[in-house]
């Protein structure tokens, strides 16, 4: 009788208790719950950030939630569009697809230093077309920081490519931790179009 009784009092105490994610928005474009947003000193991200960020060369955008979640992004591969946690399925204008699948994503603040860090993956992709095919994985490290007046922001682009040319002959391509540093990015406001 006892056992019963507590299996009763654990069931009602999760039932009433529920297991609680303390990563959610009532915004309705956050994507938080697909990606690591972390906020030093216990402050929050910049609401003014929030929207399109469109960087100086290499097709980079990036929009952000009013929370600092990434809603999604042009990536510079191919400059698709990108989300996190999401399959893209792209038809190719040669003939031929690719996917990419991406990973969680992490984006790391700091209100005190304005440094903001952006991590992004893309954990398996496949392109085919027209007798080329490649597959692997892509990770992209923005780190920089925010303009005082919050108008711009100017980032280090890291880039660890890990992926195989199947075709026309085998080749992989993997980075070089000591060559990982691409170029400097200068991100600024966009307009909200694609």
């Amino acid at each position: 009788m006892r056992t019963i009784f507590y299996v009763f009092c654990t069931g009602l105490f999760l039932t009433l208790v529920g297991c609680q994610d303390d990563q959610k928005s009532s915004d309705p474009t956050s994507t938080i719950d697909r990606m690591d947003v972390i906020i030093e000193e216990e402050g929050s991200f910049p609401a003014s950030l929030a929207g399109r960020w469109k960087a100086d060369k290499h097709r980079w955008q990036i929009v952000f939630a009013p929370d600092g979640s990434i809603t999604e992004l042009i990536h510079n591969f191919g400059g698709n569009l990108y989300r996190p946690m999401h399959r893209t399925t792209i038809p190719l204008k040669q003939g031929g697809t690719s996917y990419y699948d991406c990973g969680r994503w992490r984006l790391e603040y700091s209100p005190a230093t304005r440094e903001l860090v952006i991590e992004i993956t893309v954990d398996d992709f496949r392109l085919e077309m027209q007798g080329v095919s490649m597959e692997g994985k892509m990770r992209d490290l923005f780190v920089g920081k925010i303009d005082p007046d919050g108008q711009g922001w100017s980032a280090d682009w890291y880039s660890f490519p890990d992926y195989w040319m199947l075709s026309p002959q085998k080749k992989q391509v993997t980075h070089d931790p000591d060559n990982a540093f691409v170029c400097k990015l200068r991100f600024t406001r966009a307009e909200d179009e694609k």
